[in-house]
């Protein structure tokens, strides 16, 4: 197996290159906190408006 750059090559044994993975791994860590930030964001809007819905539905069924 040749040895490029003193790294072993990717499993696949093509070619490496240090700036293509670089890039790679900034993407990767960065969409892994943008993907949970986003599914925070979505559950918490979730559970605000039901919470909302309860607090404005509880008063009309109580007053009925």
């Amino acid at each position: 197996m040749r040895v490029h750059g003193g790294v072993r090559p990717p499993l696949t044994g093509g070619p490496f290159d240090p700036v293509a993975l670089s890039h790679a791994a900034g993407v990767s860590a960065w969409l892994s906190w943008v993907v949970n930030l986003l599914v925070v964001e979505y559950w918490l809007h979730r559970t605000r408006n039901r919470r909302r819905v309860q607090t404005t539905a509880a008063p009309a069924l109580a007053g009925s």
